[in-house]
């Protein structure tokens, strides 16, 4: 009987060798995944434009193109004042006609969208279209290049924009917010003096924010995102998930969100307090965040959430300076598909989205009549 040969261990070099040559199999497989979909879903925030901006807003006269991974190319075009705008911003408003001056971040800027679609621009058409008046749109961003990245300005460089929106000689005054916006509110609450974000100071941010920020720049993530995304029930449920910047959906507010809340009622109430010697009226413009827009189109029932409380909260706050406001998460009842009209990884709204809120804006401003928008001769 022949007997069994001894069985022979790896060498002690495989135990290293082997694993190694796996790992790099897998960092292989997964750059070339991360390379195809960076190709086939390609991005760039940042257009030639605002890459040769020297300050807070984007090179005058000048045009550029951009892209959302979940997107079409974009051409945004900039006035004479480096404004996207529906004409120049060197004249008055011609006669017979309306000028809307908008303040805003991301969202009111229309990132990511052709301006032809963005919500001023569809909720000027609307009210001219009603009232027999055109309404030209200059849209009064800050926005400007922070390292790579597209830096949008808060409430403090809106107000401390509004000179500018003043000598526009505008009829009516637009600040469009968002809860997100008001997540990373700057240190000390309101001050329109204080000084826009700096590149160094963005780079101060810790270690895991530094991973938590590169995993979120994965391609391949984004768009596996993408179609997980597509059901409303799981963004919601991750959402909910996001510990404070999700605390304003659980009423009572935390004490954080009512500082925020106190944030945007002093600047609120600094704006409207320039405009009234101008006679010029401001409307304030909430835009939901998905989270809430879903839950309100699909009229889902979650125990302690209420995606219309922040809503409320605001409208006192426009109430008590005599704003004209128009809640954007309105504009969601009833609404099928509702992940359709945003950018569903990156959060913004697509031109879908962007023409629902413009046409709550359109509502809100036709209802309050401001002096010269829509008189009862020309509503006829």
């Amino acid at each position: 009987m022949t007997e069994a040969a001894p069985k022979r261990s790896p060498p002690r070099r495989d135990w290293i060798v082997l694993p190694l040559l796996s790992l790099f199999t897998v960092l292989v497989m997964v750059c070339m995944a991360e390379g195809i979909a960076r190709v086939v879903w390609p991005e760039t925030g940042v257009d030639a434009c605002i890459m040769a901006s020297d300050g807070e807003k984007p090179k005058a006269n000048c045009s550029g193109l951009s892209k959302a991974a979940e997107g079409p190319w974009v051409e945004t075009r900039y006035n004479d004042c480096g404004y996207r705008a529906t004409g120049p911003c060197r004249l008055p408003p011609a006669a017979g006609s309306e000028r809307m001056a908008v303040l805003g971040s991301s969202t009111g800027f229309g990132f990511m969208v052709d301006f032809d679609h963005v919500w001023s621009v569809q909720a000027a058409r609307a009210i001219a279209a009603k009232c027999g008046r055109p309404v030209d749109v200059q849209s009064i961003i800050e926005v400007s290049k922070i390292g790579s990245r597209l830096g949008f300005g808060s409430l403090n460089d809106m107000a401390r924009r509004l000179p500018e929106a003043i000598a526009l000689h505008p009829t009516l005054v637009a600040l469009l917010i968002t809860p997100f916006d008001l997540a990373d509110m700057p240190a000390g609450g309101f001050n329109p003096q204080q000084k826009p974000q700096t590149e160094l100071e963005l780079r101060r941010i810790g270690l895991m924010e530094r991973v938590r920020y590169l995993v979120s720049e994965s391609r391949i993530m984004m768009v596996a995102q993408h179609f997980l995304y597509r059901d409303t029930k799981t963004y919601v449920w991750t959402y909910l998930h996001y510990g404070d910047r999700a605390a304003f959906l659980r009423p009572p507010m935390s004490p954080a969100w009512q500082e925020r809340l106190a944030y945007v009622d002093a600047a609120v109430g600094y704006i409207a307090g320039q405009l009234k010697p101008t006679g010029t009226p401001l409307l304030l413009a909430l835009a939901p965040t998905e989270a809430q827009a879903y839950i309100i189109a699909d009229k889902m029932e979650i125990p302690g959430v209420d995606a219309g409380a922040f809503g409320r909260a605001i409208a006192a706050i426009a109430e008590r300076h005599g704003a004209i406001f128009a809640d954007g998460a309105a504009a969601f009842q009833g609404v099928h598909d509702p992940q359709d009209d945003f950018y569903r990884v990156d959060g913004h709204f697509n031109a879908e989205g962007h023409e629902l809120l413009g046409s709550v804006v359109a509502k809100a401003v036709l209802s309050a009549q401001p002096a010269g928008y829509c008189d009862k001769e020309a509503s006829r």
